[in-house]
């Protein structure tokens, strides 16, 4: 056999999920909800709400992907300025330490997507910046239910000493 033919087997028996993976009692998929801050060096710079679905990929690996909307967005002390934002992620996660321990770690992209408006100068402001993002997450399973808290930071190749941190812990529900 080949090396390619036998890498391909490899990669197709760790990656595509077998029946014994789903009556072993892992889920391929869950979605749910989450809320959170931007932390930043003086305390919480923001709020965020949002909700995120994970799809298993191997019995340690997923991918996650959130979308986080910032109500608070834009601060500001005229109260003149309206606007949105929002954010979203796009996480590969490993479990290191096996399929049942609480830690993930992932890394991937985030976009971000902010617009203001000033109705009294007619000016209008968008901007959207990728960013790449490590994450870790702390979770549980409880039968159906999944509560977690993840710890994203934002620019870590770009802008390592002005990362961007955002906290944020919610629950999950697990499809079987």
């Amino acid at each position: 056999m080949s090396r390619i033919a036998a890498l391909g087997i490899a990669w197709a028996v760790g990656v595509v999920p077998s029946p014994a993976y789903a009556q072993a009692g892992f889920s391929f998929a869950s979605a749910g909800v989450h809320a959170g801050a931007i932390v930043d060096r003086e305390g919480i710079a923001e709020t965020l709400v949002g909700a995120q679905v994970r799809f298993d990929v191997t019995r340690l690996m997923s991918v996650v992907s959130a979308v986080s909307w910032r109500p608070g967005f834009p601060d500001d002390p005229t109260g003149r300025l309206t606007g949105t934002a929002w954010q979203g992620y796009a996480t590969a996660r490993i479990q290191p330490f096996g399929a049942r321990t609480a830690i993930a770690l992932g890394y991937g992209v985030a976009i971000t997507y902010a617009t203001a408006r000033d109705p009294v100068r007619d000016l209008r402001v968008s901007q959207t910046d990728l960013a790449d993002v490590g994450v870790l997450s702390l979770g549980l399973m409880l039968g159906r239910l999944h509560p977690f808290v993840e710890l994203y930071v934002l620019d870590l190749i770009a802008s390592p000493g002005t990362a961007g941190t955002h906290l944020v812990a919610g629950v999950s529900l697990m499809r079987r």
